[in-house]
């Protein structure tokens, strides 16, 4: 049948709150969402982009909700994510809460079920895995996944295989760079939407460089000219600010440019073609 709905998750609970563990500390990029939010957002994206056939599909909607703890990152959350064409994911995530992690596709004659999704097989204490189709009656055929190897060793495997066929990222069904980079997207929005900003990336802190050092200037490598009424010369080039979603990706860029000898910027609100 078609499908309508997906639900993944990815949780676990640490034994108690610890500042000084990753996971909890705020200076580290610590919670759930940039820990363990990535395999329920990839899945749900790789399962509503089969659905349209295509490698991957991107959500046109990401509302989410989470609970920020003591040291204000997110110990569990969760987050609805609609596809053009009506698919609505449901996802999430959690390092204080124990969840089923289960992914679940709902369709119209029936729903699949995948245990421990980002297994798949592999050597772990469970035994190997599995895909349960339920039919719309109620009867079920378990799929048994004959896969032996670790999930670690399929992934060296694969990359081993990009490496010796001269190619720089995975073939499908393995994540490329535009199926990542459109997780992490995802991830940001999400995080945007519960109000989660890492001190590290708030402007206050901001005073050198994403790398801590301090900003250049004087760069040559775009040259400037004189623009009649303005008494400073301006670069030849100019940088517009239409997709910064974060403080920490437009820093990246700002900064690269400024140090190139770039000085003048397009701020318009709207961007028209």
């Amino acid at each position: 049948g078609e499908i309508r709905m997906i639900k993944s998750s990815f949780g676990f609970a640490m034994p108690d709150f610890m500042p000084e563990h990753r996971l909890y500390a705020n200076d580290l990029a610590g919670g759930g969402i940039l820990d363990v939010g990535g395999y329920p957002v990839s899945m749900v994206r790789l399962i509503a982009g089969a659905a349209a056939g295509e490698p991957f599909a991107e959500p046109d909607k990401v509302a989410g909700i989470a609970h920020l703890g003591q040291s204000g990152v997110d110990e569990w959350a969760s987050a609805v994510l609609h596809f053009p064409g009506g698919i609505v994911a449901e996802v999430s995530c959690s390092i204080s809460l124990n969840q089923d992690n289960v992914l679940r596709i709902f369709g119209t004659k029936g729903r699949i079920e995948v245990p421990d999704f980002w297994f798949a097989g592999g050597d772990r204490d469970v035994g190997l895995g599995r895909i349960d189709v339920i039919g719309a009656d109620g009867t079920r055929e378990t799929i048994s996944v004959n896969e032996k190897r670790h999930v670690y060793s399929c992934e060296v495997d694969a990359a081993g295989e990009a490496i010796r066929a001269g190619r720089q990222e995975f073939a499908w069904p393995g994540m490329g760079w535009a199926d990542s980079l459109g997780t992490l997207r995802v991830l940001d929005r999400w995080r945007a939407a519960v109000g989660l900003e890492y001190e590290i990336e708030k402007a206050s802190l901001r005073t050198n460089t994403i790398s801590g050092r301090p900003l250049r200037s004087g760069g040559t490598a775009i040259g400037k000219r004189t623009i009649p009424g303005v008494a400073k010369p301006a670069s030849v080039v100019a940088l517009g600010f239409e997709d910064f979603r974060t403080f920490s990706s437009g820093s990246i860029l700002l900064d690269a440019f400024f140090e190139a000898g770039g000085n003048l910027f397009d701020t318009g609100y709207v961007y028209g073609g």
